[in-house]
């Protein structure tokens, strides 16, 4: 979040709110996935290899519906960043619950 602060400010005073909306999302997703999978793996390999892979597919090979970090207008409009909401809250929910796991497990 911290490099993005020109960016986050810049849509702000543009007054692009579906835009701050998404990029935030998908900050909070990348967040949620890399400590689900790291509660759940006990690694952070896992988070690395899946985020990468899933990085690549958005940014080098440009497939717009996996565009989590709200890129493409377009797949703002039809309401993408909202499914990766939800999946922001799921992931959540799955890290807490590993945690939990690990917790009891000693």
């Amino acid at each position: 979040m911290g490099m993005s602060g020109g960016v986050i400010l810049r849509l702000a005073v543009t007054g692009l709110w579906g835009s701050l909306a998404a990029l935030i999302i998908g900050a909070l997703f990348v967040l949620t996935l890399a400590l689900g999978m790291g509660c759940w793996s006990g690694t952070n390999k896992l988070f690395e290899a899946v985020y990468l892979f899933f990085w690549y597919l958005v940014a080098i090979q440009n497939i717009s519906y996996l565009d989590f970090m709200g890129r493409y207008p377009e797949m703002i409009r039809i309401g993408i960043s909202l499914i990766y909401g939800v999946a922001t809250i799921m992931l959540f929910g799955v890290a807490l619950l590993g945690r939990r796991r690990q917790l009891i497990q000693g």
